[in-house]
């Protein structure tokens, strides 16, 4: 996963690129940004709290873009993840409790390849795999 200085410069660069977008002309600030937002962002900050950035639908899938093609080079995919600690030729493969552990929470029962590597993070997050 990336860390945590690869995040925020992702945000920045996100923030910063579509601050530039507007300032050029290519975009209206209001197809990135909720007009509520636009007119005043500390009501807005008080009245929504599931999305305090303030974006459009629009807004959101364009940071989102950017953010992730400045994240996706430090974050191994799901199924890369699986491979990476799963497959009998990797040196990080789980050892038997770790196996114990993700099958005694249902790791055959889950069907895609994010849930199956979340719980494995879960594993790895307590401890697990020394």
């Amino acid at each position: 996963m990336a860390d945590d200085q690869a995040i925020a410069n992702a945000c920045d660069a996100g923030d910063t690129i579509m601050a530039r977008m507007v300032d050029l002309g290519l975009v209206k600030e209001s197809d990135l940004y909720d007009s509520r937002y636009l007119e005043n962002p500390e009501k807005y900050h008080e009245e929504i709290d599931d999305d305090p950035t303030g974006y459009t639908p629009k807004g959101r899938e364009l940071f989102e873009c950017i953010y992730n093609e400045f994240v996706a080079p430090f974050e191994e995919n799901d199924s890369e993840y699986l491979d990476h600690y799963l497959s009998d030729d990797s040196p990080d493969q789980l050892n038997d409790d770790g196996y114990n552990w993700i099958l005694n929470r249902g790791f055959d029962e889950l069907e895609t390849e994010a849930e199956k590597a979340e719980l494995i993070r879960q594993f790895l997050k307590i401890g697990g795999q020394e």
